[in-house]
């Protein structure tokens, strides 16, 4: 088996209350007063940076960069979810970096504001490859469902570590990486195997069984095995899906950038709201960044399976309608992307 070096985590700073990841980097953040101090591998000394609680003002102090005012503003709407946009004073390099990416708020004062919604959107921050540019659009057939679908041609598959959010309220990491066969599939047809998971999914059986089970998926341009880690400990199972070319496709008037997921929690330790509330919107987070044309995010989950149906629908999903498929009645749920970030989904209310 390959070695993996472990990865840096808060537990091994404690002196440190988050951690925030740009461009796959940890940055480690510390309050001391109203200063926030940030500590990273590419940096000697500190960066410094002020925060004015009382007109939610960012100030720059001492040190800083890119990465560090992406982070601190990581840190500030994360452990402040009431806070709807931050003023910011920094430097003239700084303010265009925020301009060109898009984050700054129009006003007649000409302050520079960035509020929540536009910052949850960014892809510098989280994925572990940020995205350069938009991949191109191009349209081809194939067969799918029984019929001559049209879609875009969906980019190569990335492999690897795909996204890391650290949890406040946890006080841990979580983080999305692709199957990999020789890690994962023990994990794997174990959790299948487990009458709770085998319950809905119905996909027990063999190791031999279970890998070509994944070496289908892997193989296949419009879905991809996941494996979700809590401080890179495996814990869950998704597949990502484009709607436009999979079976849910018919019932969903699926869009050309459309996503979906299957997912499963395999070890009973990571189950509950307080760990659904910080990996669900996650996950829901990661589809968005992806690709920004994505606007809706549809599953079909098994009638029956109320609990993850609620879960969805008080995280913002709608519940569409009721369908058969030839193995399963399904209820059709759909997250949009303008309800997701303007309504800060991705920070539930209740986290217990």
């Amino acid at each position: 088996m390959p070695s993996h070096p472990p990865f840096p985590f808060i537990m091994d700073k404690p002196e440190f209350d988050f951690v925030s990841y740009f461009q796959g980097n940890p940055i480690y953040i510390h309050q001391e007063g109203s200063d926030l101090l940030l500590e990273s591998a590419s940096k000697l000394s500190p960066q410094i940076w002020h925060w004015n609680t009382s007109t939610r003002t960012l100030q720059e102090a001492n040190n800083v960069d890119t990465a560090g005012l992406f982070s601190t503003l990581d840190r500030t709407f994360s452990c402040h979810p009431e806070i709807e946009k931050v003023r910011l004073v920094v430097n003239n390099d700084l303010e265009q970096t925020i301009k060109f990416h898009g984050l700054s708020i129009p006003n007649p004062s000409n302050l520079l504001e960035i509020s929540s919604e536009q910052f949850w959107q960014s892809t510098a921050l989280w994925l572990n490859l940020p995205k350069t540019q938009t991949y191109p659009l191009r349209y081809i057939s194939n067969l799918a469902n029984n019929a001559t679908t049209s879609h875009p041609l969906r980019p190569d598959k990335t492999y690897g570590t795909l996204y890391r959010r650290f949890i406040p309220w946890l006080k841990k990491t979580f983080s999305i990486r692709t199957f990999d066969l020789e890690r994962d599939l023990t994990h794997f047809n174990n959790w299948m195997n487990d009458s709770r998971v085998a319950f809905f999914w119905e996909e027990q059986g063999t190791l031999q069984e279970h890998t070509t089970y994944i070496e289908n998926i892997i193989a296949d341009p419009h879905n991809q095995p996941l494996i979700g880690c809590f401080d890179d400990e495996p814990f869950a199972y998704f597949e990502a899906y484009w709607a436009k070319e999979d079976r849910i496709a018919p019932f969903c008037d699926a869009s050309d950038f459309d996503r979906g997921w299957h997912l499963l929690v395999g070890e009973s330790a990571y189950r509950g709201r307080q760990w659904f509330s910080a990996w669900f919107p996650s996950l829901q987070h990661y589809l968005f960044l992806d690709d920004t044309r994505t606007q809706r995010i549809v599953a079909e989950p098994r009638h029956d399976n109320q609990k993850l149906i609620s879960h969805a629908s008080n995280l913002g999903f709608d519940k569409v309608m009721v369908f058969d498929f030839p193995h399963k009645r399904a209820q059709l749920i759909r997250l949009s992307r303008e309800r997701f970030f303007s309504e800060n989904r991705i920070q539930p209310a209740n986290k217990t």
